[in-house]
């Protein structure tokens, strides 16, 4: 009974897989797809973000080295072109706290990168602006003209089936996604940054009603397989209006205040 069970269901997965190969999705469709789930025009066309949250931090990935900011917040300008995705574009600030004692915050405004004392100095602008931040992006302009979509083998992340996705920016920069089989949320991406290779992994998903929009709630960073950070977002916001001055840190945030 047990052998005639289990050919049964040997029958059952190798026609599912026989069906999925007879149709197969393009990278185009998977895409297509992850936007549609994610909350359609409101998702893909959405103009600013902010979230709150916890984060939790691990110098060099080391056990024991860790520090634990309970204010993470992030405010999103998104780029309104298409150019490179691994470097700093449209508007971006972090602030980590601890109670009230900042661990640090960072910032670009649009052609400037600052930390909580100011701008950066002019020789480290330019790795600043390529430091690993940036990547994900790369997959809502994924089919713009200028940008090139490929579909990878399919794998496994954390028990999820996914596709595997590529997607090379107008200046050939490749970043890879994981998109989940069944629900089509982004559950994974990849790409090469001075650092090394950079994973990130979402999951508990969580959704806004006005607009309908899915945000990850979890967001884990892994430099070369090691873990350096881990996000547990609890609030966000899509499409708020932002002051200019927010993403200007130090001398000049005090002069503007």
């Amino acid at each position: 009974m047990f052998r005639f069970v289990f050919v049964i269901a040997l029958g059952l997965s190798s026609s599912a897989a026989l069906a999925e190969e007879a149709a197969p999705l393009t990278a185009e469709q998977i895409i297509t797809r992850a936007y549609e789930e994610a909350g359609g025009e409101a998702w893909l066309n959405a103009k600013t973000m902010h979230l709150k949250g916890v984060a939790a931090f691990y110098k060099d990935g080391s056990y024991g080295k860790s520090a634990l900011a309970d204010g993470y917040e992030m405010w999103r300008v998104y780029p309104v072109d298409g150019g490179a995705a691994h470097v700093a574009n449209g508007k971006f600030r972090l602030d980590s706290k601890v109670g009230d004692t900042v661990m640090f915050q960072t910032a670009f405004d649009g052609s400037l990168s600052y930390n909580q004392d100011g701008p950066l100095p002019e020789e480290q602008q330019e790795s600043a602006q390529a430091s690993g931040g940036y990547g994900f992006g790369a997959f809502r302009r994924a089919l713009w003209d200028g940008y090139a979509v490929t579909r990878l083998t399919d794998q496994m992340i954390e028990a999820h089936p996914v596709y595997m996705v590529k997607v090379t920016d107008s200046t050939g920069q490749d970043t890879l996604f994981g998109v989940d089989k069944q629900d089509f949320s982004i559950r994974s991406v990849h790409f090469d940054t001075p650092r090394g290779w950079h994973k990130r992994l979402y999951s508990d998903f969580m959704w806004s009603e006005n607009p309908r929009f899915r945000q990850a709630g979890r967001v884990r960073h892994f430099y070369d397989g090691i873990m350096t950070v881990d996000i547990d977002w609890q609030n966000f916001w899509v499409d708020e209006e932002f002051a200019e001055d927010l993403f200007v840190l130090g001398a000049k945030q005090e002069a503007a205040e």
